[in-house]
């Protein structure tokens, strides 16, 4: 039983590797067709929240090819965005409600973005 869950524990962390690799590599394929990719995260804490919601800090940055760390970013797209600056903004302003995040979810899609699933 306990080699079990030593196994089970083991072939957790291999899934975790595979599908945070799965991302960066999208990213990757990604900026390939779009050489302008900007990466976006939506959720921020403590004084950098207050930063993004003040729009003291963009919640989006341009992809230069550097490693993508898990859990990073939540998506990438093929343009800078206002629209989803102010969407951003307002979930960090408080505004944390389905509408909002329904709305970035609507424009990542409708600008061709993929998201990212990490584990």
């Amino acid at each position: 039983m306990e080699q079990q869950k030593e196994m089970n524990y083991y072939e957790r962390q291999e899934q975790r590797l595979r599908l945070n690799n799965q991302n960066r590599a999208e990213i990757t394929v990604f900026h390939v067709l779009h050489p302008e990719t900007w990466l976006g995260r939506i959720g921020y804490f403590g004084e950098e929240c207050e930063m993004v919601a003040a729009g003291e800090k963009s919640p989006l940055v341009r992809y230069d090819g550097n490693m993508v760390f898990d859990c990073q970013y939540d998506f990438c797209i093929p343009s800078n965005d206002g629209e989803m600056l102010g969407l951003i903004r307002k979930w960090n302003a408080g505004e944390r409600n389905l509408g909002i995040f329904n709305q970035i979810y609507n424009r990542v899609q409708e600008l061709g973005g993929i998201y990212l699933i990490w584990h």
